[in-house]
């Protein structure tokens, strides 16, 4: 194989690596940005299920104090 031959060659197996190089990059970045947008959701879906435990602690509530008004107005049964 001459010289010439040889460069050639290196120069393509340059080129095939400096593209697959750049290829995995960039799928790297789109695959980070990806998972930052699921982190986001995650956390957006967590702040929506601690809302909601608050209000299920309110309901509890709400239900504590009209069970204790209808008791407290219920006539004593003897």
């Amino acid at each position: 194989m001459s010289w010439t031959d040889r460069i050639s060659l290196y120069i393509a197996a340059g080129a095939i690596v400096v593209t697959l190089g750049v290829g995995a990059c960039s799928t790297n970045a789109r695959f980070n940005d990806v998972n930052a947008r699921f982190d986001d959701v995650n956390r957006r879906i967590d702040d929506v299920n601690r809302r909601i435990d608050g209000i299920q602690d309110d309901i509890r509530e709400l239900r504590a104090l009209v069970v204790d008004a209808i008791q407290r107005a219920a006539p004593a049964e003897n």
